[in-house]
């Protein structure tokens, strides 16, 4: 069990033995965004970037550690990008949507899974995953519309009913505080 700072290091090393190796450069890049290093990270993917010039994971890490940097710009840039570039794989756009929610932006978290959703329109995490960023996002009607759907292809499904119900309790209070 070692540290972030070990694994940093460690990958650092691996990188001194083999440069050529994109996967070192991206856990590189990857541990230095963990540990809040955006700058160093940015970097990392730049030079990475030189080297592969249009490999979809570096442009989808750049278009995050962008997004810690507050440039969004920049990072919309690179997401078009690979939104251009993903091979039509609803898998791919949906673990992408999954990166985005781990760093809490659901706005361009939705953008994958609706590009998920074309792809696969019948993909329940998908649905459930877009469902729950509206929700986070206070849209509680299109989070409702979201879990609806995901339990027409999976009925009775617990987890899905208790979303959909706190939701719906979530739109009353709101009625109710405003007056409505």
């Amino acid at each position: 069990k070692g540290n972030i700072d070990d694994a940093i290091d460690y990958t650092k090393k691996a990188i001194e033995k083999d440069r050529s190796k994109l996967k070192h450069h991206l856990n590189l890049g990857r541990l230095l965004t963990i540990k809040g290093n955006f700058d160093e990270a940015k970097s990392i993917f730049e030079n990475a970037m030189s080297s592969n010039t249009e490999r979809t994971e570096v442009l989808h890490n750049l278009a995050m550690v962008n997004i810690k940097l507050n440039n969004r710009d920049k990072a919309k840039e690179y997401i078009d990008r690979v939104m251009e570039q993903i091979d039509n794989s609803a898998d791919q756009y949906l673990s992408m949507g999954d990166d985005w929610v781990r760093i809490r932006e659901f706005d361009i978290a939705i953008q994958f899974y609706e590009r998920c959703l074309q792809k696969d329109h019948k993909n329940l995490s998908a649905l459930i995953n877009l469902a729950t960023c509206y929700a986070e996002m206070g849209k509680f009607e299109s989070a409702i519309l979201g879990y609806q759907s995901a339990l027409a292809i999976s009925p009775g499904d617990p987890i899905i009913i208790r979303n959909l119900l706190i939701m719906k309790k979530k739109i009353e209070d709101l009625k109710l505080s405003i007056g409505n």
